[in-house]
């Protein structure tokens, strides 16, 4: 109940709080949000590689949500697996600069894909993954009051793989 609450402010706080720009390192940022993951689960044979030098504008905070809840995700859900690779890196798409979380763990069915960024609505049951399906709720909500947008590709079983633009 206590993690729900805190994902219920989280959201809230995605949408109302003030938004300060400044450059922010997002292959920092993902590296500090990879090792965290690795002090929680030490056992765990995870290979996780980001790209260096990737930097954005936008609110630290937030970001470090979005990164947070992604890579929280891609680890999650590589869990069953005896090792896991999970990658944060750029594309250009449209000549556009798109982020990325790419991972290879349970993936999920594109056709329950709009369902993703719906709060409550999660695609595996409750009692198969830990969650509040608030989480990508939040990073979508993130994303777009900075100007981006989110969407993911996966197939079940080979990985999932979320991309996001920010203006």
């Amino acid at each position: 109940m206590d993690q729900l609450i805190e994902d219920m402010l989280d959201l809230s706080r995605a949408t109302r709080s003030d938004i300060h720009v400044a450059s922010v390192d997002l292959s920092a940022l993902a590296i500090t949000v990879a090792e965290e993951l690795r002090q929680r689960a030490p056992d765990r044979k995870v290979t996780f590689s980001a790209m260096e030098g990737l930097t954005a504008n936008g609110d630290e905070g937030q970001l470090r949500i979005v990164l947070n809840n992604l890579l929280g995700n891609a680890w999650k859900y590589t869990g069953a697996h005896p090792e896991a690779k999970v990658e944060f890196g750029i594309t250009k798409q449209d000549g556009v600069d798109v982020f990325f979380v790419s991972d290879d763990g349970d993936g999920f069915d594109m056709a329950d894909a709009e369902k993703l960024f719906a709060a409550f609505q999660r695609l595996q049951g409750a009692s198969e993954f830990e969650g509040s399906g608030i989480g990508l709720a939040t990073m979508q909500r993130i994303i777009h009051r900075h100007g981006g947008e989110i969407w993911a590709k996966a197939a079940v079983e080979e990985g999932a793989t979320f991309y996001f633009t920010l203006s």
